[in-house]
């Protein structure tokens, strides 16, 4: 376990212009959140489940009497409104421009089709309800990112700073994996694509024209998530760049683990009144240790401040670099003990702010001493009391083997051959009954 330090030491908050979060200002943040019907869990969940029985219409009905060929014209539309709950979940920009065209083709399409089959009719206004609950959903969520940064910036004042380094590694790499993992399943989908595509083409003017259904339908789950990949890698990418290439404001907050793994944001490592504000997630490449010492020698740490705590246990500080909100990318600098306690440095995380809700964590209370001193005091304690415990019972067990001992050799005369003191076995006269 992390032995992370309650407080950084000097040295790590820049000296002037440095804010705490403070359970106010974070209280005005929360409150800027998305309803949770539209948070991006649980809304592209019920936008996939609506997106799904709006397409139910559109099979059955199948393709017009007397078409030739296959039909291209809303196959863009059709892959745009499967994109729909995957770019909810990840990419709300591009769900609001694509739910966009597809309420107005949709509309314009009930419109032109009053007279049209009901299933017909039917599916299109599903289409058009999911469309506009997507756009609905996905404005909200960029108003509440732009309105949670401008209280983030109020929080953290006018001052701005450069971001400490050196970065970890996978920060330097943020998107690169997703951006070259969607180029790839893009190309395998296009490929498909195109070879329906010249098939058709080629079966122009012939009786029997080409059916690419099949091509469409095979490429459709390629193109889709290769063009979500390719746009969380390249929003993921620009944030990170855009927090390394300029000086950004830095705020002081408190951080906490939870059982799930994540790293929930606190207003202030002191103030038991505050409330998880965001979650991380890092992983290891995500981490640089020892970016510089702080403190050495056997009484590093020693005092209340920088001792050691238990990150489930209750929030340590750091410094938060970055604007904290859904989707951002922020560093945070922190302090960590060594292994034996005798030096203290600092470490980098640098991690992307998840729209999580639920962190599984309740009241905290400061320990005030070393989590690790605490924690070896009480195993010496217990290992001393099952010293204890065995050291009684080996004495017990020696105790009765003595008094088993005592029995087996006293009686009348302790003889062999259980004649006692008259060798007729009685006492006889002897005197000892």
């Amino acid at each position: 376990m992390t032995a992370y330090a309650k407080h950084v030491p000097s040295g790590v908050i820049p000296a002037t212009g440095v804010r705490t979060w403070g359970v106010p200002g974070a209280e005005s943040w929360l409150k800027e959140r998305v309803p949770l019907f539209f948070t991006p869990g649980g809304g592209s969940l019920a936008l996939g489940a609506l997106v799904i029985v709006s397409f139910l219409p559109v099979l059955w009905t199948g393709a017009p009497d007397g078409a030739v060929g296959t039909a291209w014209r809303a196959y863009p539309s059709t892959l745009l409104l499967a994109a729909l709950p995957l770019w909810f979940r990840y990419l709300p920009g591009a769900a609001a421009v694509s739910a966009t065209l597809i309420a107005l083709e949709s509309a314009a399409a009930l419109a032109g089709r009053g007279t049209g089959a009901v299933r017909t009719r039917f599916g299109l206004g599903l289409v058009c309800l999911a469309a506009l609950w997507t756009l609905a959903g996905a404005l909200l969520r960029l108003r509440a990112r732009r309105r949670q940064g401008e209280r983030a910036l109020a929080a953290a004042g006018t001052a701005r700073f450069p971001v400490p380094g050196p970065l970890p590694d996978g920060h330097r790499r943020r998107g690169l994996p997703a951006v070259l993992f969607g180029a790839l399943l893009c190309f395998v989908g296009g490929g498909i694509l195109l070879d329906g595509l010249v098939r058709d083409v080629g079966a122009h003017g012939a009786a029997l024209g080409y059916d690419a259904v099949g091509q469409q339908w095979f490429a459709a789950p390629f193109l889709v998530l290769g063009a979500t990949l390719l746009g969380r890698g390249a929003s993921a990418g620009r944030a990170a760049r855009r927090l390394r290439d300029a000086f950004v404001p830095a705020v002081v907050v408190g951080v906490r683990s939870s059982r799930s793994g994540h790293h929930w944001l606190y207003p202030d490592a002191d103030e038991m009144a505050g409330r998880p504000l965001i979650a991380f997630r890092a992983r290891g490449v995500d981490t640089r240790p020892e970016v510089r010492m702080l403190a050495g020698g056997p009484t590093a740490g020693a005092g209340r401040a920088t001792h050691d705590v238990d990150a489930r246990g209750e929030p340590f500080e750091a410094v938060l670099y970055g604007v904290p909100r859904e989707g951002a990318e922020v560093v945070l600098e922190y302090a960590v003990h060594g292994d034996r306690g005798y030096s203290i440095s600092s470490c980098l995380t640098a991690a992307v702010l998840l729209p999580r809700r639920r962190h599984g964590l309740d009241a905290w209370v400061p320990a005030g001493v070393s989590y690790r001193e605490s924690t070896a005091r009480i195993k010496a304690r217990a290992e001393e009391r099952r010293r204890e415990q065995a050291r009684s019972r080996a004495e017990k067990d020696r105790e009765r083997r003595d008094g088993r001992t005592n029995e087996t050799a006293g009686g009348c005369g302790g003889s062999s051959g259980g004649s006692g003191c008259g060798g007729d076995g009685g006492c006889g006269g002897c005197g000892c009954g």
